[in-house]
């Protein structure tokens, strides 16, 4: 295998880092070159919300998979997760990990050996040197990114609030300097994750398909038992929300951050062994 066809999230006229994420990722991971494809052609597809592209009924999604990887390997599944509950029907492929248990249940998946984590969480690979800040970082979706209370943010000293439009690895330098973050963007969080930054969930709108659904289940795969979540509806609302997450830090535990780190990391170089060696 000389490149691996990962099949992610890709608008050019949306961009989005937590989709980005799993390109730079897998190649870093990997070492070798990443190139997007559709999920017809895909070898692998890993971070984001997109298993629920597998439940429509375009034969382009759910065309049968099988003996087109060397050695007859199938389509693998790394970190991938539903967007809303929703039951799934996988084609035939090898799920080497799911971003956590409420994916796992709805996809139908039984197998033990199936790490529950989202990938994102080894986003600190992708960042040399970080200068860190005091800033509190304000990471919105990007359907939020007009919401009143952050263009209020923009101009106030000590917030720093992070465009997800831009590449990943700026977006994650940015979220490594700061001291907390508050995010409405899932990958906000994750990021902060795996740099050990605390970190709470900004309900801004309901514009987020699937509502709470992505954030249980990636809160549940890394063993964190909530992500403290607060609906601002004003300056005094964040300064507020801050001084208790300083008070009171939430984030996942560094042992499990590793400990999970390790589980996909290794998924993952064992898939790439297989391709090797059957190929």
């Amino acid at each position: 295998m000389r490149q691996i066809n990962l099949s992610y999230f890709n608008k050019p006229d949306l961009p989005n880092f937590g989709d980005d994420l799993s390109p730079k990722i897998v190649q870093q991971l990997t070492g070798l070159k990443v190139t997007h494809t559709n999920p017809s052609a895909a070898d692998l597809i890993a971070i984001g919300s997109i298993l629920d592209f597998w439940n429509s009924s375009t034969k382009f999604y759910l065309r049968k998979i099988k003996d087109r990887l060397p050695g007859g390997q199938r389509l693998a599944i790394w970190g991938s997760g539903l967007m809303k509950p929703k039951n799934l029907k996988l084609p035939p492929c090898n799920v080497l990990a799911l971003r956590g248990p409420l994916s796992k249940k709805y996809a139908g998946i039984i197998d033990a050996e199936v790490v529950l984590a989202d990938p994102g969480i080894l986003a600190h690979q992708l960042v040399d040197k970080v200068t860190k800040s005091e800033n509190v970082g304000i990471v919105p979706h990007y359907v939020d990114k007009n919401d009143r209370v952050i263009k209020a943010l923009r101009k106030l000293p000590g917030y720093k609030v992070i465009d997800v439009e831009r590449t990943c690895e700026l977006v994650c330098k940015e979220i490594a300097s700061c001291n907390l973050i508050l995010s409405s963007s899932l990958h906000g969080l994750v990021v902060a994750d795996a740099f050990g930054i605390p970190n709470a969930r900004l309900a801004l709108s309901q514009k987020i398909i699937g509502g709470d659904f992505k954030f249980h289940d990636y809160a549940l795969g890394v063993e964190r038992n909530e992500i403290p979540t607060f609906a601002p509806a004003s300056i005094a609302d964040i300064r507020s929300i801050v001084r208790r997450i300083k008070d009171q830090p939430s984030m996942a535990g560094h042992e499990v951050i590793e400990a999970k780190s390790y589980e996909l990391r290794t998924k993952l170089q064992q898939w790439v062994e297989l391709i090797h060696r059957t190929g």
